[in-house]
């Protein structure tokens, strides 16, 4: 294997290089220690390159030069984050290489997937969180997930448990997820939902904790083994206390119904019981009826 080390202090490698004084290329086997964690690819194509023997105009350039990588063909990154695990895969990357140096260290460094992106987060005790889309971007800790047209949606996924969403953000630093413009479904509770956004907090083994739907919440599954609807304005969840809360923005109500039940209250509660709090109706007046069948008229 070749090694092929750059001015810039990144440490290249690859089987094949070829350099023309201005591009270097480098295919078979192309490994890179980038600031985000370990890349490789089929081929990797740098440009914007000075001519490396030019010693003078490098350090004259050197505090503000950038060079950019562009990666082909089965891209894989593992990230170093120490509490977030994430392997990123996809058919094209591309990113920025400022020159290493005290001012550059200070940078935040990103690297763009494009085409079948696939992310993993991985854990060896649980199932991994995979989600796919048409690409992303990653930065500071941060990963962008974007669908791939004409879809309008990618795509996260773990066993039996999926959301659907317009833009997903995985962040490392504070170990959550967040979901924009989400629909799902959670196989556990049978339960079917949608929202303007779902954000769901994770441990350091990648459980889900904690999950907060804003906006819109609409609601379809099964309790005490009967079909139930429910709209509202935020939806929380905490995996320890397995309870269902659901409320509505001052002035609104919660709407829910079942069979032989139907409920309007500022706040709901759904355990083993469902308990309404705040100022209860037992009836829902025709302008609540009608937004429940608004929104689930092919269901009731």
């Amino acid at each position: 294997m070749t090694m092929f080390f750059l001015w810039i202090a990144y440490f290249l490698s690859a089987d094949l290089i070829d350099y023309d004084g201005k591009t270097l290329s480098l295919s078979d086997h192309f490994t890179m220690e980038h600031p985000l964690g370990h890349l490789s690819a089929e081929k990797a194509t740098l440009t914007n390159l000075e001519s490396l023997t030019d010693r003078e105009k490098t350090r004259r350039t050197n505090l503000n030069c950038r060079l950019q990588i562009q990666l082909e063909k089965n891209i894989s990154l593992e990230s170093c984050h120490p509490h977030f695990p994430i392997f990123i895969s996809s058919e094209k990357a591309r990113c920025d290489l400022p020159p290493k140096n005290i001012f550059s260290t200070l940078q935040f460094q990103e690297i763009e997937f494009f085409e079948n992106v696939k992310i993993k987060a991985q854990n060896v005790l649980h199932s991994d969180i995979i989600a796919t889309g048409g690409s992303a971007i990653y930065k500071h800790g941060k990963l962008y997930l974007y669908p791939s047209p004409p879809k309008s949606h990618c795509q996260l996924q773990r066993d039996e448990d999926w959301i659907h969403a317009e833009k997903i953000l995985f962040d490392g630093l504070k170990m959550e997820m967040i979901c924009f413009s989400p629909h799902g479904y959670f196989h556990e509770n049978s339960l079917s939902f949608s929202a303007d956004s779902a954000r769901i907090s994770l441990t350091k083994d990648l459980q889900p904790t904690f999950l907060l739907l804003e906006g819109h919440v609409t609601l379809k599954g099964i309790h005490q083994n009967k079909e139930t609807f429910a709209l509202a304005d935020e939806l929380t969840y905490k995996a320890d206390e397995k309870e269902v809360i659901l409320t509505a923005n001052p002035s609104r109500k919660v709407l829910f119904w079942q069979k032989d039940l139907e409920l309007s209250a500022p706040q709901l509660r759904i355990k083993d019981a469902i308990k309404g709090v705040g100022d209860i109706h037992f009836t829902l007046n025709l302008e609540e009826k009608k937004q429940l069948q608004t929104i689930f008229s092919k269901y009731l």
